[in-house]
């Protein structure tokens, strides 16, 4: 019994000794080195940088909030506006203007206050775009503060109320991405409501004249 015990341990013994020699040696830990011909992914372009900031689905010049806009013509002063409703093509503004007829600096002054759509055109899908605002406006005008005709007759002028429907067509070009800078023509008509003219006609219900400028501001 003791030799088949002693037979049968060198045969375990045998057993271990082969299945520990079929074992590969460990391998050498190799670091892992990150590749570094992997290109850099470029950097964003100007337009690119602008489109990105822009709410989607709204085109170039719909997405400021405040205009600021100075106009030389007849008549002549500084136009504010606030966008009150937006859409993707279209928004809806909110627009106060304060001038005077013929010059910043005239006594005969203008004031008006009225609502506008603002439409994008056209547009290269980036940075620039042609825009179109038809607009109407409750508009009060001075009288001549002289009160005398060029012939040296008294004026029968008085101060004159309108209802105002004019338009602008201008160039937005953006700047930044909350920065835009606009170029236009402003063109109308005025209905009158109230008010005599100098020869002492009532303007109530007349196309008296038409308003004209080139004005020029920011959208931001």
């Amino acid at each position: 019994m003791t030799t088949m015990r002693l037979l049968a341990l060198l045969a375990v013994m045998g057993a271990v000794g082969t299945a520990a020699a079929q074992i590969p040696p460990a391998q050498p830990l190799v670091p892992l080195i990150p590749p570094t011909n992997i290109p850099a992914d470029p950097l964003p372009t100007e337009a690119e940088v602008i489109l990105a900031q822009v709410p989607r689905n709204l085109d170039v010049g719909q997405q400021h909030t405040f205009g600021a806009q100075v106009q030389f013509g007849y008549p002549s002063g500084l136009r504010l506006q606030y966008t009150a409703i937006r859409y993707e093509q279209t928004s809806i503004l909110l627009e106060a203007f304060a001038g005077a007829r013929t010059a910043l600096w005239g006594d005969e002054g203008v004031y008006g206050l009225g609502a506008r759509s603002l439409f994008t055109i056209v547009s290269d899908g980036e940075k620039n775009a042609l825009m179109f605002g038809p607009g109407i406006s409750f508009s009060y005008w001075q009288a001549e503060s002289h009160h005398w005709d060029y012939w040296g007759y008294r004026s029968r002028e008085t101060d004159q109320t309108y209802l105002l429907f004019d338009a602008n067509i201008g160039w937005l070009h953006e700047l930044s991405p909350s920065v835009g800078w606009e170029i236009g023509l402003n063109f109308g008509a005025l209905v009158g409501l109230s008010g005599r003219e100098s020869c002492g006609c009532k303007v109530s219900g007349k196309v008296t004249s038409g308003t004209i400028g080139i004005y020029t501001g920011f959208r931001f």
